[in-house]
């Protein structure tokens, strides 16, 4: 099933589930408020809450997204899974090299 409407930032994923279903699509179209806690965490990668602001789009009104805290430590654990991998390898081939 095609899951480009999913709410909050999994929303991304939506692209490429439909991709994988046969939808063209090309690119992923997003918007944001005064609340832009998660374009200013797209432009420079750092992530600080800040209390929301009211708005009229009152549903996208989240100053501290519990969804973006779990994408960093998720982020973070697959980074530290790829080091892990690579001097897995690493230690393998050097070994391997001693034979």
């Amino acid at each position: 099933m095609c899951s480009a409407f999913r709410a909050g930032i999994w929303a991304i994923n939506g692209r490429s589930d439909c991709k994988e279903n046969g939808l063209p699509v090309n690119y992923f179209v997003s918007a944001l408020n005064r609340n832009d806690i998660f374009g200013k965490y797209l432009e420079t990668g750092l992530f600080h809450p800040v209390p929301s602001i009211r708005t009229i789009s009152n549903a996208m009104d989240v100053g501290n997204p519990s969804n973006l805290e779990r994408l960093n430590i998720y982020i973070k654990i697959m980074l530290n899974l790829l080091i892990m991998i690579f001097l897995l390898i690493h230690l393998m081939t050097m070994k391997q090299g001693e034979q």
